[in-house]
């Protein structure tokens, strides 16, 4: 077994180091050619959609007998502490719905991510599966216009619902509809498409069509 040195509440980057001083004090032959931070995620329950972790992927070369590493582990001082952090972007549009739903982790990693990209206004985004959760989401991000699917008029996240919670904000659009008729929004584009928890949904109105429901999003 490995030795960590530190406990298993320390942050990413902590565990990072962790890991990384204990694989090579027990394997010195390794060298790290390079590693990313990716997410880990997993299927949810019936209070959430998916679950998330951070996972670190890293690469090693095995070096010949007695040739030293070239690169050295920094001394542990050098490596911060640092706790997640989550964007500051706030909801103009002040929806109620919006007011107590927060970006869980994949949201978090997204906006972070296309951040990172020097990504700025989203253009038109089509959000594939509406719900309170993804529309929240794009709310809090810079965009033009924003076409909302969903397959009903009634339900937790029917049409009635969603139209209520944004009257009166023209870059909204609700639509009903279902992927699995050809003709649906078959000429329009986006620049950005959501998919949150599309895949489960998918199922109730198009049993075994995630396939065909991929395809017709990646054409948007």
């Amino acid at each position: 077994r490995l030795k960590m040195r530190f406990k298993k509440k320390a942050s990413f980057e902590l565990g990072a180091y962790n890991f990384l001083e204990a694989i090579l004090n027990e394997h010195p032959r390794l060298e790290l050619q390079n590693w990313s931070k990716l997410p880990y995620l997993s299927s949810g329950n019936m209070k959430r959609t998916h679950f998330l972790l951070d996972m670190a992927l890293m690469s090693f070369k095995v070096l010949p007998e007695g040739k030293a590493r070239v690169t050295q582990i920094p001394p542990v001082t050098q490596v911060k502490d640092v706790a997640d952090s989550s964007p500051s972007n706030v909801d103009p549009s002040s929806i109620p719905m919006c007011e107590n739903k927060k970006d869980d982790g994949i949201f978090k990693f997204l906006r972070s991510t296309m951040e990172a990209q020097g990504m700025g206004s989203w253009g038109d985004v089509l959000d594939a599966g509406a719900g309170a959760s993804s529309l929240c989401f794009i709310l809090r991000g810079d965009f033009d216009s924003t076409t909302e699917v969903t397959a009903t008029e009634d339900g937790t996240y029917g049409a009635k619902k969603l139209r209520k919670a944004v009257r009166g904000v023209d870059t909204i659009d609700i639509v009903v509809g279902n992927w699995k008729d050809s003709a649906f929004l078959v000429d329009e584009k986006y620049d950005v498409v959501v998919a949150d928890y599309l895949l489960g949904a998918v199922e109730m109105f198009w049993p075994h069509g995630a396939d065909g429901m991929i395809d017709r999003i990646v054409a948007a």
